[in-house]
């Protein structure tokens, strides 16, 4: 009996997670950012989060000369989402393949597109320098990647003077 009663409950526990799949569990959009700075090493890959730890590309250059970061936005969720870019970065130039330069101050909603799940825009390029005449010691510009369901994820560019 207590055989039949364990073959029972081994059965039920497989076929629970099918049963749940099957009965319409909404899927998850997970936006994903990764930046470089041209030419180097990747960050932020498969790392989510709304603080850049990990997802920071910086380097070191002379005041007034221009560093080209490189940016891709994926979906890394199951289902299709609207993904768009939220914050503020001064002494930052966008641009992409489809819209040209973006110049001057950039504020939120400058990117915003539709990702279907695995797919990804690789496309866009943070262009930041530190001015000649600025006092700090370091450019940076934070850009978050948000769903329209609220997940989100942020990297960061950082350019450090010289």
């Amino acid at each position: 009996m207590r055989k039949l009663i364990s073959l029972f409950i081994g059965v039920v526990v497989l076929l629970v997670p099918v049963a749940m799949a099957d009965a319409g569990v909404p899927g998850t959009s997970q936006p994903d950012a990764h930046i470089r700075v041209k030419g180097k090493v990747w960050k932020g890959d498969g790392v989510y989060g709304t603080k850049p730890i990990g997802q920071t590309a910086t380097v070191r250059s002379a005041r007034g000369k221009a560093v080209t970061f490189e940016v891709v936005a994926e979906n890394d969720g199951s289902i299709t989402a609207e993904i768009g870019t939220e914050g503020l970065c001064v002494f930052a130039r966008f641009q992409n393949d489809n819209s040209g330069d973006v110049s001057g101050t950039v504020h939120a909603g400058y990117w915003k597109g539709t990702l279907d799940p695995d797919e990804s825009l690789s496309s866009l390029f943070v262009i930041l320098k530190i001015p000649k005449n600025f006092v700090g010691k370091s450019a940076s510009c934070k850009l978050v990647f948000r769903s329209e369901f609220g997940e989100k994820d942020a990297i960061k560019a950082q350019v450090l003077a010289r």
